[in-house]
């Protein structure tokens, strides 16, 4: 299984250690013509990134209750202080004295800085995930999990996702239907009406022949918020 690799993960995703910008417009006749046309400068962004460094302490356990199959994990990150370091505006072209627009232009772009920003704070933050499983005589099975933090989410941003899926096996396991594969995400349980998403994505596998899948699996949501597309399937793919 792999419910803590998928639902308690998080600290292999690099994260921004500094930036830069640097101006495409090689003169100021072009930097002032963009300007009149649309209003926006040309620039290339670089982004260095990096892995940040964790401690990470946690338990989990699994069991069964009468043919039940129960299990909880959870974890304690602590993360390391990373800030963003932010940069000036490299690439300003070199102004005509004698034009006082240039100048003054030159001057202001020269005090444009890109500042920098705490990516993450350095504060523990704690990932669970509580779940059960269940098999039918008929070779249908149910899961169902509660997961307080997704793999990408750290710190103050940490979500909490109800998930749960049926699956029938026919045929000799060649044919498996999932009639229902669904998520519910919560961003705010103090409002949850505004603060929601729903993802039901059902599907269809077939396995002709060993270590091969052909399957369908079409996805509709409703929220509240933007959802992360296909954390239902996450869930059951892990199991």
């Amino acid at each position: 299984m792999c419910r803590q690799a998928t639902c308690m993960a998080g600290i292999c995703l690099p994260v921004p250690d500094s930036i830069t910008v640097t101006l495409l417009q090689d003169s100021y006749t072009a930097i002032m013509q963009d300007m009149q046309d649309d209003g926006l400068l040309d620039i290339a962004v670089k982004a260095q990134t990096r892995y940040p460094r964790y401690h990470v302490a946690g338990f989990d356990l699994a069991g069964s209750l009468w043919d039940i199959g129960v299990w909880a994990e959870g974890s304690v990150f602590f993360p390391e202080k990373v800030i963003m370091k932010g940069s000036p505006l490299y690439g300003l072209p070199v102004a005509s004295l004698t034009n006082p627009l240039e100048v003054a232009l030159q001057a202001s772009l020269s005090q444009v800085r890109i500042s920098d920003s705490t990516i993450i704070n350095g504060k523990p933050y704690f990932k669970f995930v509580i779940g059960a499983d269940y098999t039918f005589p008929v070779n249908v099975y149910v899961n169902l999990q509660y997961v307080h933090g997704f793999v990408h989410e750290r710190g103050s941003d940490i979500e909490d996702y109800l998930m749960g899926n049926l699956d029938w096996k026919l045929f000799n396991e060649k044919l498996k239907l999932t009639p229902v594969g669904v998520g519910l995400e919560i961003k705010d349980f103090s409002d949850i009406t505004e603060n929601y998403a729903f993802v039901a994505q059902p599907a269809v596998a077939w396995y002709p022949i060993d270590n091969a899948e052909l399957s369908l699996e079409p996805e509709s949501s409703l929220e509240k918020k933007e959802p992360i597309s296909g954390k239902s399937r996450i869930a059951t793919n892990c199991l």
